[in-house]
């Protein structure tokens, strides 16, 4: 969208309708989403806490084994950019819903492998 030929009441209408817009969603219900991200692999997204788990327990194998084939060498070069961050996250539905059709979850990736995880 080219917002150079856009008048100012056209931009800020079109400010006053996100907003209204945002709002609109901060008041949906909310639902739980996990991320898996490190500086290894892409950031991965997931709806089941058992897939987001194994991708995990996977993502953080790839730092140790790659940490362990040169010794540390390329783990102590890289100081405060290596690790694995697991977190819980909150999305309104309609956003959850977007994702969801844009196929964007990677609970897929590891659906056939949740008997891995043993529950405690």
């Amino acid at each position: 969208m080219d917002y150079s030929s856009m008048t100012k009441h056209e931009l800020a209408d079109m400010r006053n309708a996100i907003e209204r817009e945002q709002k609109r969603r901060e008041a949906e219900p909310k639902v739980i989403t996990y991320r898996v991200t490190s500086c290894m692999t892409e950031h991965r997204y997931f709806k089941d806490l058992k897939c987001a788990l194994l991708c995990l327990k996977e993502t953080a194998g790839l730092v140790i084994e790659s940490s362990l084939e040169d010794g540390g060498e390329y783990v102590n070069k890289c100081t405060g950019i290596v690790g694995v961050v697991f977190r819980v996250e909150e999305v309104a539905q309609s956003d959850f819903d977007a994702w969801e059709k844009e196929k964007r979850y990677d609970d897929i990736c590891f659906q056939d492998r949740v008997g891995e995880l043993v529950d405690a």
